[in-house]
């Protein structure tokens, strides 16, 4: 057993892939698993049995929360850590307070000082401790080698390892005690240091958790009160708080739910065209701030006949020949005048009069919405869920949110005249913790919310179920359109990694879209990837793109599926809503075409060609699909 003065600077050992475990005490048996339970995680798991032993010291009226502890040098050797409260050698601290810092922080100089407070106090040697914290985690099964130090560090001269199997074990024991609730320990503060849990756990169902590090891995082990059963869960390796709420909140809600079987219910037409458009609002919330500002526009000029206006010269683009989807990028709401949410994206809330939008789609023959982007939390929960069944009801064909991850993720199937099997994945793949945390806007488990792609999580849900579908129908082509990247950003190279991920999983081209101007294209691999198709018919004024300096392009993407080898046209609409008087059209003029494809990265991988509709750029997709 290594003893605790040797604690200082710790070694970092590679960690296999975060995994999570469910165990139902109703069933008594694992309901839910993702990841090796038996794997090997470099560190130890001291640090919670630790937690317990102190605890029940407590409960034995051995220690007092009052207690005071002076820092000996072990625990000032680690003022250093980011994760310490830098402590200094004699300085007195409440044992409150270094118990806080162990649970909220999993802060080594907070632990180390408690567990020495213990061995003075309680043990009167360090062996004796080790040996009472050993003989807990040995009754619960867990073995040796990850009870080595309180720290749960990994050392290679004195090598430690626990499994995700053990953390269950952990769970089921510690957060079981009567006395050993940690949910309500959310802040630390001591000196200039304050730290706080930036969690979504401490919500019912969860009635208990616990968070701590070993090296660079995250672990939560948590404990669910459902109304006929309770369940644990434990999180093993995680490399960031976002992949352990992922994993975590899928487990809650697989726990009660099981994986949905794949849709085989796909929507027959008989038009081999399929029109992708970019981000589409009608702009009341813009109407609404041109009012105040005596600036004119369609509907003030031709009040429910300017919601239709701005699509006209658009029009032979979403023809009654091709199979039209728009990125949706409002909130329909009874109250889309008055937004629910608030806070740091107050300024950019967008809400839609439900009937009125939903009469001008179906007028300009839109036929489906993807609703996965930054705007479909702005109503809050109940907004987004609203959307959906608006745009359902009206059979607008929704996708990319849902009242939980299972219809958040489920894909649009279609079969094409030709009878070609296309499935269309939408996802928001933009991550701030303000969308996660504060408005709960990624679609993780039971919550409401638009999916989620990412390359910062290993594994998640999403790009599961897209190869899920890739595995089920070989020779369908999967369409991945993600909402990402940041207005006006001209820069993919941030974008690249998240399109290998969905290309790794399936997915045979990517259309993206949420800068509102185009980027450009490249293959990755042999698969293209348009990184954004920009707007199609976004009514806001156009200072904002003014202000960026960026051309006022965008692109309709249409791709013909009436040919073995389907061929991919990119549309260029001249889309200045000042210029156009809000009626966007496609791009006829030389002079703007050469402006596009100057502005357009990647343009020489396509012909230049020009049809009835207007100039295009053009790829057959036989490297692609």
């Amino acid at each position: 057993m290594e003893s605790i003065e040797n604690i200082s600077i710790y070694n970092k050992a590679p960690h296999p892939p975060a995994s999570v475990l469910a165990f139902s005490t109703d069933k008594n048996r694992i309901v839910w698993q993702s990841g090796d339970e038996n794997v090997q995680y470099p560190g130890g798991l001291g640090l919670p049995v630790l937690t317990y032993y102190f605890l029940d010291l407590l409960r034995k009226g051995k220690l007092t929360w009052n207690d005071t502890v002076v820092i000996n040098g072990y625990a000032a050797k680690e003022a250093g850590h980011p994760a310490s409260l830098g402590l200094v050698r004699l300085e007195k601290v409440s044992l409150q307070t270094l118990f806080n810092a162990m649970v909220v922080n999993s802060s080594p100089d907070a632990t180390i000082a408690l567990a020495w407070h213990i061995f003075k106090k309680v043990g009167k040697s360090k062996n004796k401790t080790m040996s009472a914290i050993r003989k807990i985690g040995e009754s619960w099964g867990i073995s040796e080698s990850a009870l080595k130090n309180t720290t749960g560090r990994f050392y290679e001269q004195n090598p430690s390892y626990y499994t995700n199997a053990q953390m269950l074990k952990v769970a089921i024991h510690l957060l079981s005690f009567d006395r050993g609730n940690f949910t309500s320990v959310k802040v630390v503060a001591f000196g200039d240091k304050h730290f706080e849990t930036s969690s979504i756990l401490g919500k019912p169902p969860i009635s208990n958790h616990l968070t701590f590090s070993t090296g660079d891995a995250i672990n939560t082990v948590c404990k669910c009160e459902f109304d006929d059963d309770t369940v644990f869960f434990a999180v093993c390796g995680a490399t960031s708080a976002l992949e352990r709420d992922q994993l975590l909140l899928e487990a809650m809600h697989r726990a009660r739910v099981p994986l949905p079987s794949l849709s085989e219910d796909f929507i027959a037409t008989d038009r081999s065209i399929l029109t992708i458009c970019g981000d589409t609002y009608c702009g009341e919330r813009y109407t609404k701030w041109r009012i105040a500002r005596n600036i004119d526009d369609p509907m003030q000029r031709y009040g429910d006949a300017g919601y239709a206006y701005s699509y006209e010269k658009v029009a032979p683009l979403i023809s009654q020949d091709s199979f039209n989807i728009v990125n949706s990028e409002c909130v329909l709401s009874p109250v889309y005048d008055e937004p629910q949410q608030t806070g740091k994206y107050i300024d950019f809330v967008l809400g839609a009069n439900p009937q009125k939008t939903i009469d001008c789609y179906k007028k300009v023959n839109i036929n489906a919405v993807m609703l996965a982007n930054n705007h479909a939390m702005d109503f809050g929960e109940s907004g987004c869920r609203q959307t959906r069944e608006f745009f359902r009801e009206a059979g607008l064909n929704p996708i990319g949110t849902g009242k939980n991850i299972d219809e958040a993720e489920e894909p649009l199937l279609l079969s094409m005249q030709s009878g070609r099997r296309v499935i269309l994945f939408n996802a928001y793949c933009y991550y701030t913790d303000n969308r996660h945390y504060t408005f709960r806007h990624y679609c993780l488990g039971a919550n409401t919310g638009a999916a989620f792609g990412t390359d910062i999580l290993e594994n998640t849900s999403l790009w599961k179920r897209m190869w899920a579908y890739r595995e089920k129908y070989p020779d369908a082509v999967i369409i991945f359109s993600p909402h990402w990247s940041t207005d006006f950003n001209k820069r993919h190279l941030h974008l690249r990694p998240i399109a290998a991920k969905a290309f790794n999983a399936g997915a045979d081209i990517i259309l993206g879209h949420g800068p509102h101007i185009p980027i450009g294209a490249e293959h990755i691999g042999n698969k293209l990837c348009v990184y954004s198709i920009g707007n199609f018919v976004f009514n806001t004024t156009g200072i904002d793109l003014d202000a960026s300096g960026q051309s006022p392009y965008g692109i309709v993407a249409r791709i013909d599926f009436a040919h073995k080898t389907p061929k991919l046209k990119l549309y260029p609409i001249y889309a200045h809503s000042l210029n156009t008087f809000f009626q966007p059209y496609p791009v006829e003029k030389d002079e703007q075409y050469a402006e596009f494809i100057g502005s357009m990265i990647g343009a020489q991988k396509f012909k230049a060609e020009k049809d009835s509709i207007g100039y295009h750029l053009s790829i057959d997709l036989r490297a692609t699909v």
